[in-house]
């Protein structure tokens, strides 16, 4: 079932990444589970910002 993002629910998810710890993250990939790197951490806000940016219908701040 695809759950509907929302900007609050975008917010919170990444307001809750910037105040994790950096010790207790693990990130799952194709090579197994391993602890989260600062890239990872990188990669999850900028993902973050590229869905708010789509929902508030400002593409054009990241595609330029």
């Amino acid at each position: 079932m695809f759950e509907e993002k929302t900007i609050k629910s975008v917010l919170k998810e990444t307001i809750e990444i910037c105040e994790s710890e950096p010790t207790k993250m693990k990130v799952t990939d194709s090579e197994g589970t391993r602890q989260a790197t600062i890239q990872d951490y990188m990669e999850l806000v900028r993902e973050n910002l590229y869905e708010l940016a789509d929902m508030l219908g400002v593409e054009d701040v990241y595609l330029n």
